[in-house]
């Protein structure tokens, strides 16, 4: 649900439409087994940030050595064509300073948590900051 580029309005509206999907698909209530959702949030969309050039498009990071946040958002990035590079967060910072980083998926909240958003030249954005 938090893919970039999904084109997803803000977080509560997203946030209805899993549920939406949930009463339609048996398959995805079928993941729950066991267990009764009273409630669920949605991520604001997962913003792209890079040292390089402008990302409009998913072919925008063909090339580039990403670090994704989660396994799902590594993966649609590698099949964009950016090259996957997997670093532990607190060496994020000395990643992107020596380029074996050149693009982070991440939040803001996380990037300026480990104080890594002034190397990042370029944001792009999906929904709220």
């Amino acid at each position: 649900m938090n893919l970039p580029f999904m084109g997803w309005p803000a977080e509560h509206a997203t946030a209805q439409i899993y549920w939406d999907l949930l009463a339609a698909h048996p398959e995805m209530q079928a993941e729950w087994v066991g267990l009764r959702v009273v409630g669920l949030t949605v991520m604001p969309g997962t913003h792209i940030h890079n040292v390089l050039r402008e990302v409009r498009t998913p072919a925008d990071l063909y090339g580039m050595k990403t670090m994704a946040a989660e396994g799902v958002l590594a993966d649609s990035a590698r099949a964009a064509g950016a090259i996957g590079v997997q670093v532990d967060f607190t060496e994020m910072g000395d990643a992107l300073a020596s380029g074996n980083v050149e693009a982070v998926i991440n939040f803001f909240g996380v990037l300026a948590a480990y104080n890594v958003l002034e190397p990042l030249k370029y944001h792009t954005m999906f929904g709220a900051v």
